[in-house]
């Protein structure tokens, strides 16, 4: 339950920011997370850690989507 509100809470911060045209000028790494996220709505923090890049963390995977979540 905790995994699925955490991922609608960055799905939705996500899609607020796409329809404002803020996520093109946010740093690549968020980006990338906030596609990955939104190709993977269904993962916990170590999952999406396993399918994005190579070395990314859980540590650095719940960084960018508070910072997601937060812009």
């Amino acid at each position: 339950r905790r995994t699925r509100d955490a991922s609608a809470r960055q799905l939705e911060a996500i899609a607020s920011l796409q329809k404002s045209g803020r996520l093109n000028s946010l740093p690549a790494a968020l980006r990338d997370m906030a596609m990955l996220r939104l190709e993977h709505p269904h993962l916990n923090l170590s999952e999406l850690a396993e399918v994005g890049a190579e070395g990314l963390t859980r540590s650095a995977v719940n960084h960018r989507l508070r910072r997601l979540v937060a812009a």
